[in-house]
């Protein structure tokens, strides 16, 4: 978690929202105070959920009914991906199957994503995992497709399409907000999956 970048936020957010700028405020002190290991993932997960409302709340209605409804869309196909497939995970960068080896979590098989390309095979695997990989892409095929294009739209809005709300919010701001959040960009996509 970046103290500067909430600080940041907080600090322009008082002029567009003095009361949210507050509760946010309020939250980030808490959680810098905090020494209990399980309140603090609370907290930071509190404050996720919190900038994340602020920044909903900051775009035009139109974006944020379709974010919302990407979301929701994504996240069902996902589940139910994962709940057919046993140790496969879904995020916007790619599938990942993982173990437990020596008592951790370890990746034992990836397949990247991108925009505009959806998940794809890498060559360059292990034949074993490479046919791994290939069934179960083959399985899930046409919802991994529809996850994918999903995805694209959720980034191209992130990326280019939205507005702010009214002209009290700057889009630096927002652009801000979705930095601090991480949420995918079609850039940003881009660049994690080629650090893979």
């Amino acid at each position: 978690m970046s103290y500067t970048e909430l600080f940041k936020i907080i600090d322009e957010l008082s002029y567009i929202n003095p009361k949210k700028a507050r509760k946010l405020s309020k939250i980030v002190k808490e959680r810098i105070t905090t020494k209990d290991n399980k309140k603090i993932k609370e907290l930071d997960s509190k404050i996720w959920r919190y900038v994340h409302y602020i920044f909903m709340q900051s775009i035009d209605k139109n974006s944020r009914r379709e974010l919302y409804n990407l979301t929701a869309c994504i996240m069902d196909d996902i589940l139910y991906v994962e709940g057919q497939s046993k140790g496969w995970f879904i995020s916007s960068t790619g599938a990942r199957k993982y173990a437990v080896a020596d008592d951790e979590l370890v990746v034992t098989n990836y397949i990247p994503r991108s925009y505009k390309e959806g998940f794809y095979l890498n060559e360059d695997d292990d034949p074993t995992v490479l046919e791994e990989n290939m069934l179960f892409l083959k399985e899930n095929s046409a919802l991994l497709g529809t996850i994918s294009k999903q995805m694209d739209r959720k980034e191209e809005i992130l990326t280019n399409e939205y507005r702010p709300v009214n002209f009290n919010v700057s889009r630096d701001f927002t652009e801000e907000l979705i930095d601090y959040l991480d949420l995918p960009r079609i850039n940003k996509i881009e660049e994690k999956v080629s650090k893979k």
